[in-house]
């Protein structure tokens, strides 16, 4: 089955700029593209976009 990601704003609402997005899921579909099953979830690490309005974070920071 093919496989989708959706992101989320603060608001639930469905987005495609991941800079607006503080969740998403991953999602397997069917051939009508309905939601078959979730595979993954995750929530946006605002601490590791610094001071960098809209950026997207891309890896952990070592807090120690």
């Amino acid at each position: 089955m093919p496989v989708k990601s959706i992101l989320y704003d603060a608001d639930g609402n469905e987005v495609g700029d991941e800079a607006l997005a503080v969740r998403g899921t991953t999602v397997e579909v069917d051939n009508d593209g309905k939601v078959v099953s979730e595979l993954d979830s995750w929530e946006v690490d605002r601490k590791e976009l610094g001071d960098h309005p809209r950026g997207v974070a891309t890896r952990p920071r070592d807090e120690s």
